[in-house]
């Protein structure tokens, strides 16, 4: 897919009744002035809000990576992150 004009890789998760789209790109453009910096287990996180999808952002290894939901950020945060059994991806 492109975004931007750019070559993006997607996937896309149901977790807890939501969907989630991972969208991984090169970037090395900063974060919206707008998405709130959060630092969670030694890695910066940028959190955005647009047209009422929670924006996830972080920097890996020269790839910019978003995970797009409806999910509030914790609930994100929560699959993307934590260990627990049911998270179907560990960041």
């Amino acid at each position: 897919m492109k975004m931007d004009g750019e070559e993006a890789a997607s996937i896309q998760y149901s977790w807890k009744g939501g969907r989630v789209s991972l969208i991984a790109m090169d970037s090395h453009d900063p974060m919206p002035a707008s998405s709130r910096k959060r630092m969670f287990k030694g890695r910066a996180l940028f959190i955005d809000t647009y047209k009422g999808y929670n924006v996830l952002m972080w920097h890996e290894g020269g790839l910019l990576v978003c995970a797009v939901t409806a999910l509030d950020s914790g609930e994100i945060m929560d699959m993307l992150f934590e260990i627990r059994s049911e998270s179907p991806l560990k960041v």
